[in-house]
């Protein structure tokens, strides 16, 4: 389809979005976009699909325990999760290069449950959802492909999978050009925190334990869901830390709600009967909430690594962990200063466009849905899986508050930095102005670099 661009507009700015420091570069356009170039898109419009799982249950019960209580907390519908996504759809088409086209978002209700395939259930729900989105929809992409189960059969079908949490490099490069998440791959995770372990903690005592823990000689112990691909990440960091890691208890444990509090006490005994004084727990959101807890119960007060995973290295997450035990928590973050809720800008894109309360929920949507505009700019008017990866390999690298993004051959998530955090009990967190909140120890840094910056400092106000 021919289109007619305002080509002065880039030479007023170098942004596309000048206000915004992911934006990619300025691009305009006039000529003809090709058309049907790709499965879900036409001249005039790219499909993507929005999956509806009927069980909110585990992002509702996410959502109350990161509220920590407040009984006054509305949990996110479906409807809220649409609209919002919506809005913000609307605000990327409007402000994006999209070479004439929109992108239009077709919700559906699923087969599958998300909670199920969280847990490494509900295969056969995600693969007829998978078939749906290929046959029916007839999408480009999808972007709530926050399972491995869904994300891997949309992938199967030649459909670009958008959200997918915490798996491996590997797991991405099998499935290229189709899998993409703005969450850490758990190979980045890993490779942070054990560089992190080599230059700080081990062959040191354990000077941020509690009780008769505190500086005895390290022993570390490394705690992960047995899910596959967190056991690979576990294995690769292990391995990472050279002769050193011969000496780390690997443990882990089933991604199982129900049986998490005696799964808890079983690892704490564990921990505690083998004398760890550091345990690095790249676990699940909820783990730690048991853990902290019986470890207080069995006057037990190791050190305690975050690893990044799962939301524990936000303010909502900590606050939710016995406070005499997370007071000796701190690791790697790629997480960057965490706003208050109508200064995250996700809240503010939204309501640039409409005026209600978007869900509690939008900073994560606002991410996955930029990622897939952001491909779709740097693609070009040529859209196709293949063009849409090849433009976010040309993404030049961007710093902004959530550190710097960049993607590039075998690396389809944005995360090229973290930095050190500790916890304070006493600091009042600027996200929802309650007691606890993480403390930067230091600068930023790419990962790879840390032997070179300043030393850290750790449980320093």
């Amino acid at each position: 389809m021919p289109v007619t661009g305002d080509v002065a507009q880039c030479a007023r700015r170098t942004l596309q979005v000048p206000a915004d420091a992911y934006s990619p570069p300025c691009v305009s356009f006039t000529g003809d976009n090709g058309g049907a170039t790709a499965p879900g898109v036409t001249a005039k419009t790219i499909v993507v699909s929005y999956r509806q799982t009927a069980d909110g249950n585990y992002v509702s019960l996410i959502e109350k325990l990161l509220a920590g209580g407040d009984k006054a907390f509305k949990a996110d519908t479906n409807a809220d999760l649409q609209r919002t996504v919506e809005g913000l759809v609307d605000y990327f088409n409007r402000t994006f290069q999209l070479y004439g086209r929109t992108i239009k978002v077709v919700p559906y209700p699923a087969t599958g449950s998300a909670a199920t395939e969280l847990f490494g259930g509900g295969q056969a729900g995600a693969t007829a959802d998978a078939v749906s989105v290929a046959t029916s929809i007839h999408a480009f992409a999808d972007v709530t492909a926050g399972t491995a189960p869904y994300a891997d059969e949309l992938t199967r079908r030649h459909v670009v999978a958008l959200g997918v949490p915490y798996v491996s490099d590997q797991w991405f490069q099998a499935r290229r050009p189709y899998a993409w998440s703005m969450t850490p791959s758990c190979t980045f995770v890993s490779e942070a925190a054990e560089e992190f372990e080599k230059a700080e903690l081990l062959n040191r005592p354990a000077a941020y334990a509690g009780g008769v823990l505190k500086n005895k000689p390290r022993k570390l112990a490394i705690i992960a869901p047995d899910n596959p691909e967190y056991q690979r990440c576990a294995r690769e960091g292990i391995k990472g830390l050279g002769v050193d890691g011969r000496n780390v208890l690997s443990l882990s444990y089933p991604l199982n709600l129900g049986a998490a509090r005696a799964t808890a006490g079983a690892l704490i005994t564990r921990l505690k009967a083998d004398g760890i004084t550091t345990v690095e727990c790249a676990c699940d959101t909820t783990m730690p909430i048991y853990l902290t807890t019986l470890a207080t119960q069995q006057d037990y007060h190791p050190e305690w690594g975050v690893h990044g995973t799962a939301l524990i290295d936000t303010d909502p997450a900590g606050q939710l962990y016995d406070q005499a035990q997370w007071a000796h928590a701190f690791g790697t973050s790629t997480v960057g200063n965490q706003p208050a809720f109508d200064r995250d800008p996700g809240v503010v894109a939204y309501r640039s466009v409409r005026s209600d309360r978007p869900a509690n929920i939008t900073e994560s949507l606002y991410d996955q849905i930029y990622q897939l505009f952001l491909g779709v700019q740097m693609a070009g008017p040529d859209l196709t899986p293949t063009t849409f990866e090849r433009g976010l390999f040309a993404y030049p690298r961007h710093v902004g508050v959530d550190g710097a993004w960049q993607f590039g051959p075998g690396k389809y998530t944005p995360q090229v930095d973290a930095q050190v955090v500790w916890w304070n009990p006493q600091r009042r967190s600027a996200f929802n102005g309650r007691l606890g909140g993480y403390v930067a120890a230091g600068p930023r840094y790419l990962v790879g670099t840390l032997a070179r910056h300043p030393r850290l400092n750790l449980f320093t106000p």
